[in-house]
């Protein structure tokens, strides 16, 4: 366990707002390096991630078997690029689940660069559940998301 020596959450950020908020997003500084090492992710810029866009997520989250800490990674097609949001609706066997949240998102360039393309947000409430298998990741590209992160972290790496 590595605590947290800084936590700041996006200014748009309402705990109580509806789910889908682009404002679901915070920086956080670790107090020390892992061992191993690791190093920032690059926020995605050379390319626009839009409907049909391959990303990758990560998440630690609950399972419908309950089954949790185990790092899962899941392909989804981004179904449609709104309002700060990357939304997909999942084929009812692989979702974003429970606890997921602030996972990334990654995308793959033509380049071969892997860059941040958004962090889980929002999902339905089970993980395989065809008939609500709607969920989302928070678009790093929505300009008041990216102008926050750079904002933060201004030395951060672009891909």
């Amino acid at each position: 366990t590595i605590r947290l020596s800084q936590f700041i959450l996006h200014p748009g950020y309402n705990e109580t707002g509806p789910a889908g908020s682009p404002f679901d997003i915070a920086v956080a500084s670790l107090s020390r390096v892992p061992s191993p090492p690791i190093g920032p992710i690059p926020l995605l810029v050379s390319e626009v991630t839009v409907p049909g866009s391959e990303i990758t997520a990560f998440g630690y989250g609950t399972n419908d078997e309950g089954t949790d800490s185990i790092l899962k990674a899941e392909s989804f097609v981004v179904s449609e690029a709104r309002g700060g949001n990357l939304i997909v609706v999942g084929d009812g066997d692989t979702s974003i689940c429970p606890g997921d949240s602030g996972g990334p998102a990654v995308y793959t360039t033509k380049s071969g660069t892997v860059a941040l393309a958004g962090v889980n947000s929002f999902g339905s409430e089970l993980c395989s559940d065809a008939a609500s298998d709607f969920f989302g990741f928070v678009d790093i590209q929505f300009l008041p998301v990216f102008d926050f992160i750079v904002s933060q972290v201004p030395d951060l790496a672009a891909g």
